[in-house]
């Protein structure tokens, strides 16, 4: 788009915008496989309407520069900020992908948001999350809070206290086997799994465990 006769309904950037805005198109234009990053520069320049210049609204914008929806645009910014708002909240070495975002995005309560990222992380198969993991914890967590008012209980807490036993179980449980430990905890039975790294390692692993019988 010619930009050197501006349009009524444009209006000029200052130079600190400008090289704002070209420094986050070159995020999105480098990084559409990195939804945070995507997701976070978007909302910044929808936020502070730094697509002014050339486009009289940010769909314009996205539509021309990016072929993309404002549908679109939406998912990537809501996901970027779950992930970023999870990001802080559990100290975790994995980063969730846009479709596990998308279902933490639809819990509503931060709270419960922040519980069932949790429980995600602790009972993860093989502790990888996983969308599907993500939707079954809701789901379970859901029909428990439908059972307990169904039986005229008061849903326990339980997850922020069952999530602290089953956290404090595994740091025992690492501290006494000197190794990687996961446990994958379901209403009526789980799994434990213990890591070793070679022959010799499972030997020290099964001459600990013979000796604490």
């Amino acid at each position: 788009m010619n930009t050197d006769t501006l349009s009524p309904l444009l209006e000029s950037l200052t130079t600190v915008e400008k090289d704002r805005l070209a420094e986050l198109e070159s995020l999105i234009q480098t990084g559409f496989t990195t939804f945070v990053e995507v997701g976070s520069a978007l909302l910044e320049i929808r936020n502070f309407r730094l697509y002014r210049s050339t486009h009289t609204s940010f769909d314009a914008y996205l539509c021309e520069k990016w072929d993309m929806t404002r549908q679109r645009a939406s998912q990537l910014i809501q996901a970027a900020g779950i992930a970023q708002e999870l990001s802080t909240m559990v100290d975790t070495s994995s980063l969730i992908s846009e479709r596990q975002a998308r279902e933490f995005a639809n819990i509503r309560d931060p709270v419960e948001r922040q519980e069932v990222y949790q429980e995600s992380l602790l009972t993860a198969p093989g502790g990888k999350l996983t969308a599907k993991h993500v939707q079954q914890v809701k789901e379970r967590r859901a029909n428990d809070r439908a059972l307990a008012k169904e039986n005229g209980q008061t849903p326990l807490a339980t997850t922020q206290s069952h999530l602290t036993v089953i956290s404090d179980i595994i740091q025992r449980l690492q501290e006494r086997l000197q190794t990687k430990v996961e446990v994958h905890h379901g209403n009526k039975q789980g799994l434990v799994i213990i890591h070793y790294y070679g022959d010799a390692d499972l030997t020290r692993l099964i001459e600990l465990m013979e000796r604490t019988k």
